[in-house]
């Protein structure tokens, strides 16, 4: 329900114009071993405490604040924190595609970098869409609405370089692998510009 939008969406009986409902939910999946804190888009520019809420209640529930028998639980969950329905959906597609989001979002970072004519615009993110072939679909969304404008591909090979050349992707791994929040905007609106590169 979630990745077919039909959650957080409802169809207005009068006009017929469709309600979205931001989120603020815990997903818990503990097959998947994922454990995810979806806030509203909005609230991004407010990520650094975002995060450290979120940790502080991960913690909490089944970290280093949790009984014997939650942290046992704990151990087998990857905490991720996101931004928006489409955030939220990209992490489970990128779970369902068996790839690592760290060098899923190196990916889309090395991927902006080689485009840069294309302006980095607030009101658009960059999202996993699935896989099509041997290329992984990329669209360009708004991150509130979920409405697409533009997409692109990137080969599975291009995944496949990031994920198995640690040394070369070791400078943005570092700024990504080992947090809550993993996502290239962390590093857009927190890294200095030669460390994206």
């Amino acid at each position: 329900s979630i990745l077919d939008q039909s959650l957080f969406t409802l169809p207005c009986p009068s006009c017929g114009a469709t309600l979205t409902f931001e989120p603020h939910i815990t997903y818990l999946d503990m097959k998947r071993g994922q454990w995810i804190l979806a806030e509203s888009a909005d609230e991004i520019e407010h990520w650094r405490d975002a995060e450290a809420a979120a940790t502080g209640i991960y913690d909490t529930a089944f970290g280093a604040g949790a009984p014997d028998v939650a942290r046992a639980l704990g151990a087998r969950l990857k905490p991720r924190l996101v931004f928006g329905w489409p955030a939220l959906i990209e992490k489970l597609r990128c779970d369902e595609l068996g790839l690592d989001d760290v060098a899923l979002e190196s990916l889309k970072l090395a991927m902006l970098r080689a485009t840069p004519e294309r302006s980095i615009d607030p009101g658009q993110e960059l999202r996993l869409s699935g896989r099509d072939g041997s290329n992984l679909v990329f669209a360009w969304i708004d991150p509130t609405t979920g409405a697409e404008m533009a997409r692109v591909v990137a080969p599975d090979a291009a995944y496949v370089v990031v994920k198995g050349d640690a040394a070369a992707w070791a400078p943005l791994a570092r700024l990504l692998a080992g947090r809550m929040y993993v996502d290239m905007n962390r590093v857009l609106r927190d890294a200095a510009p030669a460390a994206v590169g």
